[in-house]
């Protein structure tokens, strides 16, 4: 009987152990947890993570997945997905080639990340480790997902318009999107906006022109690193854009001045572009304060 017992026993702590409700939420199939988001209309929560050697996942799992409060709460609103990648712990073959096709659709670059995404599996939140336990990282999903909501009524509300209302409609879209931090076609919108106001009687194109021609330039220059490139085609956009505003050739200029000083590390470059946005358009604020950036560059306040 005794042996009996403990056999009983043992069934029943692997049993909790392998299916307690804060583990059996999760996915590692991500088929499997997609057809269960669209059947029950809900996103998903895509946690990437080393759970056996990244420190900072390990602490949000042990502070925020793992607790059941986030569990019952979480899955109320999400479809929950852990893609991890051990060092030590050995996962099935498919698994391990799931993931990093998933790493790779998402452009994983570090972990913890966490990715919201809809039902269809499109991106449109990503954080990783948030100090405070699992209310505060729960208040900030449900603040992703209900802007994400607002961001969508704006986009539908823009597809039942036309021109000046529909370029209006997506400015909204996107001062949302800006607001919290959204992931989202915001080149494609942008390009859409400045066609919808060809000469700028909403002010829009003067507003997203310039952000639309700097865009690919920024997108280089993240992905490359190579800032002597994007000093060339700052310099390219400045001398073939003979209709920029006075404030836009302000803002190339202070882009110039940024990789010069941050990434170059070139102060007396830096300092050349900090005096010709000043010379752009010396009116503005920045231009104002500018005098007193460049002494702080060259240290002549601490002279004093």
């Amino acid at each position: 009987m005794l042996k009996r017992f403990f056999i009983f026993s043992s069934t029943m702590i692997i049993l909790v152990l392998f299916f307690s409700p804060a583990q059996a939420a999760w996915f590692n199939n991500f088929e499997a947890a997609q057809a269960k988001a669209v059947q029950e209309q809900k996103d998903m929560l895509l946690v990437f993570s080393g759970s056996d050697w990244c420190h900072w996942c390990q602490k949000l799992q042990q502070e925020v997945f793992s607790q059941e409060q986030f569990t019952q709460e979480a899955e109320k609103s999400f479809v929950l997905v852990e893609i991890d990648f051990p060092r030590q712990k050995e996962i099935a073959a498919a698994v391990k080639e799931q993931n990093r096709q998933l790493a790779e659709k998402y452009a994983i670059q570090g972990f913890p990340t966490v990715i919201l995404a809809d039902a269809a599996g499109r991106p449109y939140a990503r954080t990783g480790y948030q100090q405070g336990g699992v209310e505060p990282y729960l208040a900030q999903l449900h603040h992703f997902q209900n802007s994400k909501k607002n961001y969508d009524k704006l986009l539908l509300e823009a597809g039942k318009a036309a021109g000046l209302e529909r370029a209006r409609l997506l400015d909204q879209a996107l001062t949302a999107m800006a607001a919290s931090h959204l992931l989202g076609n915001r080149d494609q919108i942008i390009d859409e906006i400045v066609k919808l106001d060809p000469d700028n009687q909403a002010g829009l194109r003067a507003k997203y022109g310039l952000q639309h021609k700097v865009a690919p330039i920024e997108a280089a220059l993240q992905k490359t690193g190579n800032f002597d490139q994007a000093l060339a085609d700052l310099d390219k956009l400045l001398k073939e854009e003979t209709s920029l505003q006075p404030e836009d050739r302000q803002r190339l200029y202070l882009f110039k001045a940024s990789i010069c000083l941050k990434g170059k590390r070139d102060k007396e470059a830096g300092i050349s572009n900090l005096e010709q946005a000043a010379k752009a358009a010396p009116e503005t604020k920045i231009a104002q304060q500018i005098p007193d950036i460049i002494a702080n560059i060259r240290g002549e306040k601490n002279k004093l």
